[in-house]
């Protein structure tokens, strides 16, 4: 079957499969509130934001009220139901929807997340790191929930109770991790423009403890998933988010270099000095390159399908980063990166070269790139002719 042939199915099935995640999505709210409280009877007051009224379903009892909003998480949004009753305390917090990486997620739940808003006032606060305490390992995930859960509370508050409840303005949050990466990206592009090859080791080395180790955030497909979907965190709540991605993409297309896996990727260093620690090399014939690196268009493809299916870019990761970072993942990624471990030793950036989608992705606008600027026809100098007429005219204007 001819390349072109394969592109364009692969496309088509692509839009296929967007189109029918974005059906599935809309699925009425009330389904999900029914599948999430099946003992109660619910009837419908308010939309936007959508609010429930929660009833006994034997006596008809009013058991209070399911304020519904939706937040930005680190995968797409999450849609957060705050269940108040009428003496306006909070009785329980209800996630009817979300598209955070599974994993993390489960972080939340182990650790009992949920159990502080249980009974907390609706005119509290409801500010991460205040009066609510944030879970290392799914910070993003645990601000998402508190800011959806104020804006519940807070607006119930205002429009049922009548309390007096200011709104809380939008913070920014910008900290050390944000100028840190700030830094880093700028020392990268320089040393990069500079030809400073040395600075990438230790540009690599940081990288493994900052983005790996300490925040368990390398790029993953997941964010260009995304960015595809619509599912663009707020830049003052995810600000180090935007600097991430953007910066990589940025880096790509206005220098035409892949400078995020070349310098600052930590999975693509520890692969690299993995090999340099080796001290083996096993030459791969130039046509089985040439087929292993089809695998990539393959998992990229595979991975947009499950993405745009579930309509959730978190599903479709399948990179080893949180395993190998975090400590925690899939039997699939444990064994990804025992793969990945033991390739490096003989073949440099075993991952990098044959599995990864993210340097796909930045390979492409990279040369993408290039290309365009070969299209653009480059200025002449100006003949001495044309410098003469210049100055005479100039002269005549005097």
């Amino acid at each position: 079957m001819k390349a072109w042939l394969i592109q364009c199915l692969a496309i088509v099935s692509l839009i296929i499969a967007y189109g029918a995640g974005i059906f599935k999505s809309q699925n009425d709210i009330e389904e999900k509130v029914k599948a999430q409280l099946p003992s109660k009877a619910l009837i419908k007051i308010n939309s936007s934001p959508d609010v429930f009224t929660v009833l006994n379903k034997t006596t008809r009892q009013n058991q209070g009220w399911l304020v519904i909003t939706e937040q930005q998480g680190w995968g797409g949004p999450m849609e957060v139901g705050a269940w108040i009753n009428s003496s306006g305390t909070l009785e329980s917090l209800i996630i009817l929807d979300h598209r955070e990486t599974p994993v993390f997620f489960e972080i939340l739940e182990k650790r009992k997340y949920f159990d502080q808003y249980a009974q907390k006032s609706i005119q509290d606060p409801f500010q991460l790191h205040q009066d609510i305490d944030g879970i290392s390992g799914a910070t993003v995930s645990s601000r998402a929930i508190a800011e959806a859960t104020q804006r519940s509370t807070h607006y119930w508050g205002r429009n049922h109770f009548k309390f007096a409840i200011e709104k809380t303005p939008m913070q920014w949050q910008i900290g050390a991790n944000e100028f840190i990466l700030i830094v880093l990206y700028a020392v990268i592009v320089i040393s990069a423009v500079k030809k400073y090859r040395k600075i990438r080791y230790i540009t690599l080395a940081f990288s493994i403890v900052f983005l790996g180790f300490y925040l368990s955030a390398p790029i993953s497909i997941s964010a260009f998933g995304a960015l595809l979907m619509g599912y663009v965190p707020s830049i003052s709540g995810q600000f180090f988010w935007w600097l991430l991605v953007s910066g990589a993409i940025l880096m790509a297309v206005i220098l035409g270099r892949n400078l995020y896996c070349t310098w600052a990727c930590p999975f693509g260093g520890i692969q690299e000095f993995i090999h340099r620690a080796g001290g083996m090399s096993v030459r791969v014939h130039p046509a089985v390159t040439r087929w292993a690196t089809k695998i990539v268009y393959f998992l990229f493809w595979l991975a947009f399908m499950v993405m745009f299916l579930t309509d959730n870019p978190a599903i479709g990761t399948f990179e080893p980063f949180a395993a190998l970072f975090s400590f925690k993942g899939s039997s699939l990624q444990w064994y990804l990166v025992s793969v990945t471990i033991f390739g490096s030793f003989i073949i440099p950036r075993f991952w990098c070269r044959f599995f990864c989608p993210v340097g796909l992705v930045l390979k492409k606008l990279a040369k993408t790139q290039k290309q365009i600027l070969k299209r653009v026809p480059p200025q002449r100098p100006n003949s001495r002719r044309d410098q003469a007429e210049t100055c005479i005219a100039q002269r005549q204007m005097v």
